[in-house]
């Protein structure tokens, strides 16, 4: 798939199979099972960040047991501190593979380039080099890599660090859980709040405002503690519970989180999957005429796809990349995902997260 390389090199990609795909199942996976789970989605995909699970009640949320666990295996393989060593064997084989399925399929010439941003390089054994081989010749300077949900290909190019990822937990505003957070030595953190107040009731069992002081309480007076924290703001432009949201209301309440200046990520959230590309269209350009650039950039999106709803998702998308927001939530996970604790599965139809074949194709349509 052809993706335009001035768009590319922005855009940040934030894994949540492990935390909102995940939670949507009825399925308990184990340890081992996330663990393998995780080792596919990072060697496969190769995100920026990626939520591996929540400090939860395990009562409320089973599925999200051992995320501190996972999240300390995942920091201590793949983290930005550990990732380089344990990497330099396995990059090296999978160059050999990929070098010789290129030559082999005269794919030498010219390759599609792919979301990452990254650049990757492997060393060449040249110690058995045949001198009489005439195949094709493989050019380690010249080869981006391509990511593809059906097909997970790595071409790639001067970088001797190929996985890059900065790792996550959701932490609701709750006193015990950002604890919970410090002394297991959590770095990076996303916790929660929302534009409805019957929606974060709900969820977190907390009005918006009480919200606001715990963000500010908990969250900002302890930042020293933590190097990256993401905010999302649930319910853009709908609630499961009490409906469509007013716009200037919406805008008003994002305007008053991106003040807080440790907060670092705005994460728009179409919580029900349901936001008109007008309605998204008239928030992102009095945002963005509101707004200072660097409060704008911290803006992404998360959004809810189906088969219904896509054409709308790509306008979203395209006219995001437009005014210049590159920040996207995905998923490996096809068709799960969404707030289980909030969204009546009689009444509201939980549309999945979007994936990486979604995003990939919606980028495509960027012309």
């Amino acid at each position: 798939m052809v993706l335009y390389n001035k768009i590319t090199s922005n855009i940040k990609l934030f894994d949540v199979s492990m935390r909102d795909g995940l939670q949507s199942l009825s399925k308990i996976y184990s340890m081992k099972q996330k663990k393998s789970m995780l080792d596919n989605i990072i060697h496969k995909y190769r995100p920026h960040r990626m939520e591996v699970g929540s400090i939860v009640s395990p009562k409320l949320l089973p599925q999200m047991n051992h995320s501190v666990d996972l999240y300390k295996y995942a920091v201590s393989n793949y983290g930005k501190n550990n990732v380089k060593d344990k990497n330099n064997k396995f990059m090296e084989r999978e160059y050999n593979v990929i070098k010789k399925n290129i030559i082999e399929n005269e794919y030498n010439e010219k390759l599609n380039w792919c979301i990452s941003d990254y650049n990757y390089s492997f060393p060449v054994n040249n110690k058995n080099k045949n001198k009489n081989n005439n195949s094709t010749s493989f050019d380690n300077n010249k080869y981006k890599s391509i990511i593809n949900q059906n097909k997970a290909d790595y071409i790639c190019e001067n970088d001797d660090n190929p996985i890059n990822c900065d790792f996550y937990l959701l932490v609701p505003p709750v006193k015990t859980m950002v604890e919970n957070a410090i002394n297991n030595n959590i770095k990076n953190i996303s916790t929660i709040t929302s534009v409805s107040n019957s929606f974060q009731q709900k969820n977190i069992k907390m009005s918006c405002n009480d919200t606001k002081k715990a963000l500010n309480d908990l969250i900002v007076n302890n930042s020293f503690q933590f190097e990256n924290i993401k905010l999302y703001i649930s319910c853009i432009t709908h609630c499961p519970i009490n409906g469509k949201q007013d716009k200037d209301y919406i805008i008003n309440e994002i305007l008053y989180y991106s003040q807080l200046n440790r907060i670092n990520e705005l994460c728009l959230s179409d919580t029900c999957g349901t936001m008109e590309f007008t309605d998204f269209k008239y928030i992102l350009d009095t945002l963005c005429s509101s707004m200072k650039i660097n409060d704008f950039n911290k803006i992404s999106l998360h959004l809810h796809v189906d088969e219904k709803n896509i054409k709308n998702v790509n306008k979203i998308i395209d006219y995001s990349l437009k005014n210049g927001m590159y920040n996207f939530d995905v998923t490996s996970f096809t068709d799960i995902g969404g707030c289980v604790v909030t969204m009546d599965k009689n009444k509201n139809k939980i549309n999945g997260n979007l994936t990486y074949n979604q995003i990939i194709e919606s980028i495509n349509l960027y012309k």
